[in-house]
């Protein structure tokens, strides 16, 4: 499932800027294709949203069964998972410059009590979406999800558009159509997504949440 074209061209024009290296720890998801989502803050260096589509390269130095280990866990029933690549630039991933780096894959998140799965080296195969984040833009009237998806999985990620915001990442159906989805926000709050909600605009593209995979408030309130 491509992405919009108006997506891809927000990574083409992304003004970047060498930001020093650091650690950006990702949500790492899906079992026929393999995602990772920047967990973003709206400072810097971590002021990015960006999603990539990722392939595991084992090499003979990092540890023998970390995909193993990996698909163990899930066996076991463990759904959340993160990957805490080395100290890197996050701009020449989204320029393309960097292409793979080694990472470590922990079962549950990484700053919070994650358990370490071992070492791995992923390749970058495509940026799905990337985007520096404005805390400084009018919130919409909106929440926007942007859909994507291969191999008969597909996902949903909410765009981080304006502070405070919420990062949460879907398992949903296959949308109805390609497009953004959207929800509509009465008042100043939020409205967080759940099991089973229904995302989308009635005469356009429409989608059923089947998980929400991840969701996070809190690195994105101030």
């Amino acid at each position: 499932m491509k992405t919009l074209f108006a997506t891809i061209l927000m990574v083409a024009s992304l003004s970047l800027r060498a930001d020093p290296p650091s650690t950006h720890g990702m949500l790492l998801f899906g079992d026929k294709v393999n995602f990772a989502s920047h967990l973003p803050m709206f400072h810097s260096p971590h002021d990015y949203q960006l999603l990539l589509r990722l392939e595991f390269r084992t090499q003979p130095r990092e540890a023998p069964h970390t995909l193993e280990n990996y698909v163990a866990s899930k066996a076991a029933g463990q759904t959340l998972f993160t990957l805490v690549p080395e100290r890197m630039d996050l701009t020449q991933v989204i320029s393309g410059s960097k292409r793979s780096f080694r990472a470590e894959i922990f079962e549950g998140h990484f700053e919070r009590g994650g358990r370490s799965l071992g070492a791995i080296t992923v390749g970058v195969t495509e940026i799905v979406f990337a985007q520096k984040l404005n805390p400084r833009v009018e919130r919409p009237s909106h929440e926007s999800y942007l859909t994507f998806g291969a191999e008969g999985e597909f996902f949903a990620a909410h765009l981080i558009e304006a502070r405070p915001s919420f990062d949460a990442i879907l398992k949903i159906q296959e949308p109805t159509g390609l497009g953004l989805l959207k929800v509509a926000r009465p008042g100043s709050g939020f409205v967080l997504p759940s099991n089973g909600d229904l995302l989308g605009d009635p005469a356009g593209a429409q989608s059923r949440v089947q998980e929400v995979i991840y969701l996070e408030e809190a690195e994105l309130a101030h």
